[in-house]
């Protein structure tokens, strides 16, 4: 069994008040801003993470270390 880091993209629309188009988008892309609810999958966008499956060591003993090592880079980029 294989562990694959993989990510995609979401399409969706956030509603934001803004005095111009352009602090709509500021907005809209913040951290602070919740994500689409309304989101829904782009066909195609799936891939492996090249980043987080090249920065693995292969240290440990197998599969489940990679898992390891996904959860833990996943971990550390939400807390940047």
């Amino acid at each position: 069994m294989y562990t694959i880091p993989v990510v995609w993209q979401m399409m969706g629309t956030v509603v934001v008040a803004a005095d111009s188009l352009e602090d709509a988008i500021a907005d809209a892309l913040d951290d602070g801003t919740a994500l689409p609810t309304n989101g829904s999958y782009v066909e195609g966008s799936s891939e492996v993470d090249e980043i987080v499956y090249n920065g693995y060591t292969g240290t440990g003993s197998g599969e489940d270390d990679l898992a390891d090592y996904n959860q833990n880079e996943a971990a550390d980029y939400c807390n940047e």
